[in-house]
């Protein structure tokens, strides 16, 4: 069973009809009672149905609503839109109970699966996040705390982290794409583990460490200008400090997190997109503090663009045609690092994700950070 099973969309259709008279055209019609400012039923003409309250033509207080795929909402509408106290049925078998606004689960409410599996508590925009609870069909408790869009999340410290199941997936650029240290693509496979949301910010580097090498200050900011070793010597402090085990990610879980299931050039799509990720075209070429652009699918920020990010893995351009396909960790040794993902002061192109790029092993480099795994 997954951890991370996703929530169902709710789907409402993006453009109510609008109510009252139907022309000549048209099958939707007010069937019973007043559908202009009391209790009715109003049928459209490709099957939806709705019987409850109305106020100026449009649903509004106490109703029903049977959409054309055989999915039903029954409870409160403000001005045509979901809003309050109500309960949603999948034709799958799939329940909600609980708090809407904008159409959307916010607030607390329960979610039954068809299958058994039932979560208790908060949700934002259709998503677990916040605290709450996940049971098993048989009532067994799968994970009772925090959530961050969907997914186990847990704070240490300061730092937000998020579990990610493992899995499969296509590593590098297609044939055609890319440049060759990115190819050739080829399929690898991850066990799960857990990641920072953000980067690492030198106000939580110098928790640690007592110094903040960073070229640019501000507390909320990606730590930069560190070397690798320093950046492996945060993830032992931090470890010592709260008794878990922090490093680095390795470059396939660098990959597999910020990919989050996509296949594009970019976690968005296959078009820069100045809302996803800081570059030289919307950054002023500077850092900015963590957390400010879209997040990806798996709710992890900042993960190309901004600062780039350093890895595990030993530099080799051709390491792709010879890596294993489970967990692989790079070459055994090198004069050079890996980092990705791209920074504030680069073009469009080297936010790709595949993108990757060489580190010196001694000597730290501007608009170059990192976050932390634990395992």
């Amino acid at each position: 069973m997954s951890h991370t099973a996703k929530l169902p969309l709710v789907l409402f259709p993006l453009v109510l009809m609008l109510l009252g008279a139907a022309s000549p055209a048209s099958a939707n019609r007010c069937v019973k009672g007043d559908c202009d400012n009391g209790t009715g039923t109003f049928r459209w003409d490709n099957g939806e149905k709705y019987d409850g309250e109305f106020r100026n033509r449009k649903k509004h207080g106490k109703g029903t609503y049977r959409y054309a795929d055989g999915n039903r909402y029954s409870g409160e509408w403000e001005n045509d839109v979901i809003q309050g106290f109500g309960e949603f049925r999948w034709k799958n078998g799939n329940r909600y109970v609980g708090r809407y606004t904008n159409n959307r689960m916010n607030g607390k409410g329960t979610f039954f699966w068809a299958d058994g599996k039932k979560y208790e508590g908060e949700l934002k925009d259709n998503m677990r996040e916040g605290r709450g609870i996940l049971y098993a069909a048989g009532g067994s408790v799968i994970h009772d705390g925090l959530w961050d869009t969907n997914r186990f999340c847990k704070v240490i410290g300061t730092m937000k982290f998020l579990y990610l199941d493992g899995g499969e997936f296509l590593m590098g650029s297609a044939e055609g794409d890319g440049v060759g240290n990115e190819r050739p693509r080829h399929s690898v496979k991850v066990d799960g583990f857990w990641i920072g949301k953000y980067e690492v910010t030198q106000e939580e580097y110098a928790g640690i460490t007592g110094k903040n090498p960073s070229s640019v200050k501000g507390g909320l900011m990606p730590v930069d200008s560190l070397s690798h070793g320093e950046a492996v010597d945060f993830c032992g402090k931090f470890g010592e400090k709260f008794n878990v085990r922090a490093r680095l990610p390795y470059e396939a879980e660098w990959e597999y997190a910020v990919r989050a299931g996509s296949g594009t050039r970019y976690f968005w799509g296959d078009e820069i997109d100045g809302a996803c990720a800081w570059y030289d075209g919307n950054s002023d070429f500077t850092m900015h503090p963590v957390g400010l652009t879209r997040p990806n699918a798996w709710g992890l920020c900042d993960m190309t663009g901004n600062v780039w990010e350093m890895v595990m893995d030993y530099y080799d351009e051709e390491y792709y045609a010879q890596s294993p396909v489970n967990n692989p960790k790079g070459p055994l040794e090198g004069i050079y690092r890996v980092k990705r993902g791209g920074s504030c002061i680069n073009s469009g192109k080297y936010v790709r994700i595949a993108i990757r790029d060489r580190l010196p092993l001694f000597k730290g480099e501007e608009y170059t950070g990192f976050r932390v795994v634990l395992h």
